[in-house]
């Protein structure tokens, strides 16, 4: 047990960095027609205590479920019209695991 009440467990940062994706994106009519490569950086901050979460309840946060939302968006070939759209949709989903504790999403096209 911990008596110093500045002690804070631990957190985590889990980070997807440099995932590039080829999909329809952007405001223009030609860009409805052809794909553009994306890049997608993910920085996720864990909750506190998350490495004795993970040991003691065998929970995590996957960086390959975030992945795998991204490229599943791809994989539907729906046109997005702004990168910052998709950050926030990437963003919002990474929160509903609820060992996040927050997450910066970068989308560069």
């Amino acid at each position: 047990m911990h008596h110093d009440p500045t002690f804070r467990p631990a957190r985590d940062r889990i980070l997807v960095n440099g995932l590039h994706v080829d999909t329809f994106i952007g405001l223009h009519d030609f860009e409805r027609e052809a794909r553009q490569q994306v890049r997608f950086d993910v920085d996720i901050e864990t909750v506190d205590g998350y490495a004795e979460i993970v040991r003691t309840t065998g929970e995590y946060v996957s960086y390959a479920e975030v992945v795998d939302y991204i490229e599943k968006r791809v994989d539907e070939g729906d046109h997005v019209p702004f990168v910052e759209s998709w950050a926030e949709d990437v963003a919002t989903h990474t929160l509903t695991n609820p060992l996040v504790e927050s997450v910066r999403v970068t989308v560069q096209k």
